[in-house]
């Protein structure tokens, strides 16, 4: 009933090339064994043909630097078909795609921060749902649930603070 959003459609404080951050707790990839996956749903479509990206990068520096594991742009993001919408895209069921990463680049290392980075272009929103880390290791720690999961405020105009539960 609910999933992240990137409002690159509304949101007036956007400037084009900005890259606004989605950002997982730490994870511990140390015990992990082969295959590690990111699993996760995507839902995109095109604005006037203006090209908006999603990209994927990990951190083992607090973010002083961020790799990149993935990267999609315009009709290559796009789940509707590759059609150009004059309106906010928000998608049908139908219009939603499973999207994988692998992260065996990880396995051993340890404090990795994973992020869904927005790169705008001013174009339509980008929606993220069901993430989910895969391995046959014992090194990775449960999800959180919904329940201990906050999002404020709500609503908002934009700006948002996402809160994770330490563990």
């Amino acid at each position: 009933t609910a999933s992240a959003l990137f409002d690159n459609f509304n949101d007036n404080t956007l400037v084009a090339g900005q890259m606004d951050y989605l950002v997982m707790p730490y994870v511990n990839f140390t015990s992990s064994l082969s295959p590690v996956v990111l699993r996760f749903n995507r839902a995109y479509a095109t604005f006037q043909s203006r090209a908006d990206s999603l990209l994927i990068a990990w951190t083992d520096n607090c973010g002083d630097t961020w790799n990149r594991l993935y990267g999609k742009g315009g009709t290559a993001l796009a789940t509707n078909g590759g059609t150009n919408v004059n309106s906010a895209f928000f998608p049908l069921a139908a219009q939603w795609q499973a999207d994988s990463v692998n992260l065996d680049a990880l396995i051993g290392k340890n404090n990795v921060r994973i992020a869904f980075i927005n790169k705008t272009a001013l174009g339509n929103n980008i929606f993220i749902d069901d993430i989910n880390l895969v391995s046959n290791a014992s090194g990775l720690r449960e999800s959180p649930t919904a329940e201990n999961v906050l999002i404020y405020p709500n609503p908002s105009e934009g700006t948002f603070l996402l809160v994770l539960p330490e563990s």
